[in-house]
């Protein structure tokens, strides 16, 4: 073929949001939220694809991609000496408007195996006599986009006694929900969560800390 055949478009995001920063007892507490949208404009996309008489693996663009969800967080200064702070992420994305022409036997065979759809009708390759399968993603959630996110943060800090030194500890709470790996939405990441902790000692340039990551594997 001609080097228009692996050629793609640059990708462009629209972003939508709307959102507030809230304070509240005497600015102790802080809350935002934001509800957001987001429009994928030739999102790119890895696939194999016959270029000339070779199938090979190129970047492609996507014509639909939506993504629409909300966040929100909080700091609160619950006492002079204990902070806590979190946050939340929901998202739900999909692909709109991506169908593929293909002639590659195991791109069709994820497609069905991912979402049912496989090979949807036959076509030619432009003005060759070369048929291939009308394959769609539509419905398929975004690679690497879990729905749900959220954390939580604690942290106490107070003086150690006479010695000049403030001791704190501190908790760090994590969870991401699943996602695809991919977007034939096959091969799936497990939800994980993960807690540290941390224990210090500081006093000006010093800072001695006891930490533990993932405490409960």
């Amino acid at each position: 073929g001609d080097s228009s055949d692996v050629e793609f478009e640059p990708e462009r995001l629209e972003v939508w949001e709307l959102g507030t920063k809230t304070r509240w007892f005497d600015n102790t507490l802080q809350v935002n939220g934001a509800l957001f949208f987001n429009d994928f404009k030739q999102k790119q996309v890895t696939i194999q694809q016959l270029v000339g008489q070779t199938l090979g693996t190129i970047v492609d663009n996507v014509e639909g991609t939506r993504v629409y969800g909300l966040e929100a967080d909080f700091v609160w200064l619950a006492t002079d000496k204990l902070t806590l702070s979190g946050s939340y992420t929901f998202q739900d994305s999909e692909y709109t408007d991506y169908t593929i022409l293909t002639r590659s036997a195991n791109d069709v065979a994820r497609i069905q195996l991912g979402n049912g759809q496989g090979c949807l009708a036959l076509d030619t390759f432009g003005a060759t006599d070369d048929v291939g399968c009308v394959a769609s993603f539509n419905g398929n959630e975004l690679e690497r986009a879990p729905r749900h996110a959220f954390a939580l943060n604690a942290n106490y800090t107070d003086t150690l006694g006479d010695t000049g030194f403030d001791w704190y500890g501190e908790m760090n709470f994590r969870y991401q929900g699943s996602r695809w790996l991919e977007q034939f939405n096959i091969v799936e990441v497990q939800a994980y969560s993960r807690t540290n902790i941390a224990l210090g000692l500081v006093k000006d340039e010093w800072d001695v800390q006891f930490y533990v990551a993932n405490l409960f594997d």
